[in-house]
């Protein structure tokens, strides 16, 4: 007669290798432990392992064990009382992302290029999307979308798809966007539980003007935040001449609203429509707390985010209902479009001569003594000091 209780230390003991062979030299992760079985335009079946959501409508049925790896990830944390690092990337369409588990429960989650502008996708490390169709932790309100926070009881949304733009003066001063750089490659150059570094480089070509983008993603265990560095490359034959802006509309907290979200900086809360001074100022984010210019009170999440730019100063940073304008005189006060934006104007580069930007992003804490957001004490910007 079979014994389960007898047997069942060892069926765990084997269950537990099987999870750990599987995750760490297969690379089968917590979102990518599926596999979609979905029907194809021509009526034939198609099996795969990364299905986006506009496709999901075609999904017939699907093996999933998320769930198990989420769970032996979640052990594995709590077992040692350290932060680890989980990195799905898919070289093939530069779609992904990096989820970190830690050992009171909470996680953090950043997603690249699940996201579609248009009806167009774009490849690389671009944040923004939500996470895969069958993630055991996909959440279905949209707050796992972009950069998310669990903190052992709900989703808390904390940065959403970034508006990126490139913008050629010699094309009628034309923004480039996500979607419209060719994707050409992207790795993992480091996979370990303690850190992990993402490559992807793209290209684009108008007429004789031929730009390359490397792009790197950097993120450490137990850090709420991650690197991203931006290099443009000139690899026309001409001196070419460009804005580059990096910008979003965040949704802290609620995925979806703006409600509830005010300004802030190193300097102070910043309430209404505002350029502020990108020397004076080291960083600035969101924080959902209420803006009392808009009549609202304080009674959301208390969630906080930062962007932090150093090296090069931008030309300029602004807070504005619209990425069209800036009045410097209307409350933060849009439902669903209080952004910030960071641009580098007239930027050159001549032929061969490269140009990298760096930024900070993640996930502010509030100061105990202030009651206001701060961001991580850095020095030059990249490590604790």
């Amino acid at each position: 007669m079979f014994r389960s209780k007898k047997y069942f230390p060892v069926i765990a003991v084997i269950v537990i290798l099987g999870l750990f062979f599987f995750h760490d030299l297969l690379h089968i992760t917590s979102s990518n432990a599926v596999v979609y079985f979905v029907k194809t335009p021509n009526g034939f079946l198609s099996v795969t392992r990364d299905l986006s959501l506009e496709n999901a409508g075609d999904l017939l049925f699907m093996f999933d064990a998320t769930c198990l790896i989420n769970w032996l990830l979640h052990a594995e944390s709590a077992a040692t009382g350290k932060p680890l690092l989980d990195v799905t990337w898919n070289e093939d369409t530069g779609r992904g992302g990096i989820k970190q588990f830690r050992p009171d429960g909470t996680k953090l989650v950043v997603t690249f290029s699940r996201f579609q502008d248009g009806g167009k996708k774009a490849g690389g490390l671009f944040l923004g999307g939500d996470l895969a169709y069958g993630d055991y932790d996909r959440s279905a309100d949209g707050a796992t979308s972009g950069m998310s926070y669990y903190d052992g009881r709900k989703w808390n949304h904390i940065w959403c798809a970034a508006n990126e733009g490139f913008t050629l003066h010699s094309n009628d001063r034309k923004a480039y966007n996500a979607y419209e750089w060719h994707y050409l490659s992207g790795r993992v150059l480091k996979r370990t539980d303690d850190e992990v570094i993402i490559q992807s480089r793209h290209m684009l070509q108008e007429g004789d003007e031929k730009v390359l983008m490397n792009r790197w993603v950097s993120m450490k265990a137990g850090d709420d935040h991650l690197k991203l560095n931006i290099e443009f490359e000139n690899k026309g034959k001409a001196k070419i001449t460009y804005n580059y802006d990096y910008g979003d509309e965040p949704w802290v907290g609620e995925f979806h609203n703006s409600r509830g979200d005010v300004g802030w900086s190193e300097k102070g809360l910043i309430t209404h429509e505002r350029f502020i001074s990108p020397r004076e100022n080291r960083y600035a984010g969101y924080w959902d707390h209420g803006n009392d210019a808009a009549g609202e009170k304080h009674s959301y999440s208390g969630y906080a985010n930062f962007i932090r730019w150093p090296g090069m100063h931008p030309s300029v940073v602004y807070f504005s209902n619209n990425f069209e304008s800036c009045s410097e005189e209307k409350p933060l006060s849009s439902y669903n479009n209080r952004v910030i934006n960071i641009g580098w104007l007239s930027q050159t580069l001549l032929p061969g001569e490269r140009r990298t930007y760096t930024l900070i992003i993640g996930k502010a804490s509030i100061n105990p003594g202030t009651g206001l957001p701060e961001a991580p004490h850095m020095k030059d910007g990249y490590s604790y000091e």
